[in-house]
């Protein structure tokens, strides 16, 4: 067997019984699940009257089973019992609601908004795609359509009006110079591909919020808090392994897309659907400790411009604004006029090839080959699925060019291409 296909399936068995691990303790650990709220929790008494109507009808079933006449005070007795459960229960349900909404408060955003929605019981609504005036409405069917346009929007941009011969074709014969290069050992004192402590994983799992949802692996945030030592322990040992070898594994690449709606547009197309890559648990750990690294390496180069406020520690859109404002008032003190252009470029990141990318962080700000090696692993070779309630689309390495905001290279590599 070649060596390549032995450690790729070797490194996928490790990951696997490490997640199986994982998701065994959580499954022999974990508490009873709570009922939802539009299902409250019945009150002794009417637990008690429940067990009484249920022992009358099971008389009246054995009664008329045997041919034998039943009592009409049995009938009566049974017929109050139940109208009693039916008002007990409603009272039940009245007074959780008059408790559950007293605590909330409408500036709690969208836990006001999804309490409610639990408490009266409503489900998302099911939307059917249109595509080439045919309606689809089964899961299948949507999943399918759903890949098959986002196969059609992730691809490379490259404009006509673009030099290729002067910009990419040299960035793509550089990166595979550099991927041609032997495999230096890595430093200890790496800023980057240094080893990585079991601190720096429990602190990249305590960012994470609880509620996000898991990807393939099924491990949830919430399963990876309440995890030991140990485990931790060997999670940082597998992640130090990848910065060492230099390779992403296949079974941390595998993303599973979930759509959702745009607001105010058009839910019968494809198109007007914004796609969330679901990724494993433990890769986005690995990719949230690149992202400081890498942030924290070009933030002390003081590379950046002051006035890129994107992807940046302490800035946002509130700083960017304010910039702006300044400048407005600045102007209009000195009696001057303030001109400002506004670029909305469609698509940006998703469309970029990846290669330009890597070239970029090689030759401006002097990433080490082992970095751009390891990043050109992680960009490539990744396959996902798109899923539709519980069905999935087959997989497919197109639906891979798109990388969710989340992702290391999204932060930490656009806080370069921005600052071009």
């Amino acid at each position: 067997m070649p060596r390549n296909i032995l450690r790729h399936w070797t490194e996928r068995l490790k990951i696997e019984n490490l997640v199986n691990t994982i998701q065994t303790a959580y499954l022999q650990s974990s508490k009873e699940v709570t009922p939802p709220l539009n299902k409250p929790k019945i009150p002794q008494e009417i637990r008690n009257i429940i067990k009484e109507a249920r022992r009358l009808r099971k008389s009246i079933r054995k009664r008329r089973a045997r041919c034998m006449p039943i009592e009409p005070r049995v009938r009566t007795r049974l017929n109050y019992q139940k109208a009693k459960i039916k008002r007990g229960v409603k009272a039940a349900r009245q007074q959780q609601w008059i408790t559950t909404v007293s605590s909330l408060h409408p500036r709690q955003g969208s836990k006001f908004w999804s309490t409610l929605r639990a408490l009266s019981g409503q489900t998302s609504p099911t939307h059917p795609l249109r595509v080439n005036n045919i309606v689809l409405t089964s899961p299948a069917d949507k999943a399918a359509a759903f890949a098959n346009t986002l196969t059609q929007v992730f691809v490379p941009n490259v404009s006509p009006h673009f030099d290729q011969h002067r910009h990419y074709v040299r960035a793509e014969a550089t990166v595979q110079k550099l991927l041609r290069t032997p495999r230096a050992e890595i430093l200890p004192n790496d800023p980057i591909l240094g080893a990585i402590s079991m601190e720096e994983v429990i602190s990249s799992v305590a960012k994470k919020k609880t509620k996000s949802a898991p990807g393939r692996d099924q491990v949830s945030w919430k399963v990876l808090e309440t995890l030991p030592p140990n485990i931790l322990s060997t999670i940082a040992i597998i992640l130090t392994c990848i910065l060492r070898l230099q390779h992403w594994p296949t079974a941390l690449k595998d993303g599973v897309f979930v759509m959702i709606p745009k607001p105010g547009k058009d839910t019968q197309d494809p198109k007007n659907w914004r796609p969330i890559c679901l990724l494993p648990t433990i890769s986005e750990i690995l990719e949230s400790i690149l992202t400081m690294r890498i942030t924290t390496m070009i933030e002390q180069s003081n590379c950046l411009p002051k006035s890129q406020h994107g992807f940046r520690h302490n800035r946002g859109t509130g700083t960017a604004l304010l910039r702006l404002i300044v400048t407005i008032v600045n102007a209009f003190h000195q009696k001057k006029v303030a001109s400002a252009l506004f670029l909305d470029i469609n698509r940006a990141f998703d469309t970029i090839p990846h290669n330009l990318l890597l070239f970029k962080l090689h030759s401006t700000h002097n990433l080490s080959i082992p970095t751009i090696k390891l990043f050109h692993s992680f960009l490539n070779n990744r396959q996902c699925t798109v899923r539709v309630g519980a069905t999935h689309s087959p997989l497919c390495r197109k639906l891979a060019y798109h990388k969710d905001a989340r992702c290391l290279p999204c932060s930490a590599i656009s806080t370069v291409r921005i600052s071009q």
